[in-house]
């Protein structure tokens, strides 16, 4: 009896492990993370967030055409040409941010009018998207090039045993022109907090006496998800350029610059991959184009170097999209309000990057 009752006790801590075990992979691989709202007008933001990821909108490349804006864009989706599903369109990202230039920003109205929010000119249902990063990675300088990083996940947790690429480039400026460009990868693993320390004193040193530029780019990899954060340290008091502007698209960079200069490069920065490809002022023009088949088609970040009169000024660009923890992409017709408002979030996959991409969905009537 006792035996019987032995056999029936361990069968059922099986079948009890064998469900654990099932509903955790279920929860891991099914993308959406979280749901909220009623009923009803969950199951509108759930078919509104999988037409916003799974669609290309139209027309396909108006996130890299600049004869697009809000006025001729006759379909609205995120999701990028040819790739798998939860893959979006860096390019149409950009188009989103607030950082981005006003002309081509996309107009969240017009946006509420394709997705089928209003009627006869009124708004009946307001909504808003928000896209950071899963991963938030953030690195304070203790003393001279020694650095703490800290990856944590985009709920808080620590990231702890996440693999840290640190890339620190430097930048050799002299009599106005880009002397040389090095740089160096150096491999870290986070602690149980998170955190883990970088030393960049002895790569410094180790530099010929020079005016340099110093940018320092962190990616972290924890589990299946990728994040990048890059920032600029220098070893003189040169600033960043005034007044310019980059729009990044899958077309071309173009540098709106106001203000003189003389020569520079763009350097673009993937995770396996960096170039420099040298620029020069066309004559009379505000700015110029390059194509980017000339740069990597993968890059995470651009990096504008600019050298005016022996002098030589970073401009970072958060290259596709401009998007970090704490300047999350925001979009919509406002914030989100009212007594009924459903929630969808999911992780998304921009330029090889790891994201997390919110869509809330309220009725006007409740707000």
């Amino acid at each position: 009896m006792h035996i019987t009752l032995d056999y029936l006790l361990t069968a059922f801590l099986i079948v009890s492990l064998l469900t654990l075990s099932i509903s955790t992979i279920y929860l891991i691989s099914y993308n959406p993370l979280y749901y909220g709202g009623g009923p009803e007008i969950r199951e509108i933001a759930e078919r509104v967030t999988d037409k916003i990821l799974f669609t290309e909108g139209a027309p396909p490349d108006w996130g890299s055409n600049y004869n697009i804006s809000s006025e001729n864009l006759t379909d609205f989706g995120l999701h990028m040409r040819n790739n798998s599903i939860y893959v979006l369109d860096s390019d149409k990202v950009s188009r989103l941010s607030p950082e981005t230039n006003e002309s081509l920003r996309i107009d969240p109205i017009a946006v509420a009018e394709l997705l089928g929010f209003t009627e006869d000119g009124i708004l009946n249902y307001g909504f808003s998207i928000r896209i950071y990063p899963f991963l938030n990675i953030s690195v304070e300088e203790q003393s001279q090039y020694y650095y703490v990083i800290t990856v944590k996940r985009y709920d808080g947790f620590p990231a702890a045993g996440a693999r840290v690429k640190a890339i620190y480039i430097a930048v050799l400026i002299e009599e106005s022109k880009v002397k040389n460009i090095t740089w160096h990868a150096i491999m870290l693993e986070t602690n149980i907090n998170g955190v883990c320390y970088l030393n960049l004193s002895e790569y410094i040193s180790g530099l010929e006496e020079g005016n340099y530029q110093i940018i320092l780019v962190i990616y972290a990899d924890y589990l299946e998800y990728r994040s990048a954060m890059i920032s600029a340290i220098s070893t003189n008091e040169t600033g960043l350029a005034p007044g310019l502007q980059l729009q990044a698209t899958r077309g071309h960079f173009t540098p709106l610059i106001a203000g003189e200069w003389d020569k520079g490069y763009f350097i673009s920065i993937s995770y396996d991959y960096i170039s420099a490809v040298r620029i020069g002022k066309k004559k009379g023009q505000p700015g110029l184009e390059l194509h980017e088949a000339e740069l990597d088609p993968n890059a995470q970040f651009v990096v504008v170097v600019l050298t005016k009169g022996g002098s030589g000024f970073v401009v970072i660009s958060g290259a596709r999209p401009l998007c970090t923890p704490e300047s999350p992409i925001i979009f919509g017709t406002s914030n989100p309000r009212g007594l009924e408002v459903a929630a969808v979030t999911r992780y998304v996959t921009i330029n090889d990057l790891s994201f997390i991409f919110e869509f809330y969905l309220w009725p006007m009537s409740s707000s």
